[in-house]
């Protein structure tokens, strides 16, 4: 049944019958006013994300935002913790998996690539 109604639509709008085929504008006329799918706009508004990472042994965790990686500095006594990390654009919070204690909440400076604890201003 599917098949003779794609076949029906093809006769029905093929390209130069129009004035030979009497059912063009019933399907080929719906088949156009019909809403097309658009690109969706990536860029605009702000980016949120929950990440789940384990701080390496160094005490950072590793975060690429932009295009650009990011090593953000929680603390050497927080190293192979699991952490959830909860992005709001440049709101970066970093939660301790387990006990939900939060370990470091910045908004961090998108042109240098380490976070550090305490920011020189």
């Amino acid at each position: 049944m599917m098949c003779q109604d794609i076949r029906t639509f093809l006769v029905c709008c093929r390209v130069g019958d129009v004035e030979a085929s009497p059912g063009y504008h019933r399907c080929c006329v719906a088949y156009r006013r019909l809403p097309k799918d658009q690109p969706h706009d990536e860029g605009a508004g702000p980016h949120y994300r929950i990440r789940h990472d384990i701080v390496d042994p160094t005490g950072t965790v590793s975060l690429r935002r932009a295009g650009r990686m990011h090593h953000i500095m929680v603390s050497r006594k927080h190293k192979r913790t699991p952490v959830i990390l909860v992005i709001d654009d440049l709101d970066i919070r970093v939660v301790n998996k387990t006990t939900g204690e939060l370990l470091r909440h910045l908004k961090p400076n998108p042109e240098i690539g380490y976070q550090p604890l305490n920011p020189k201003t």
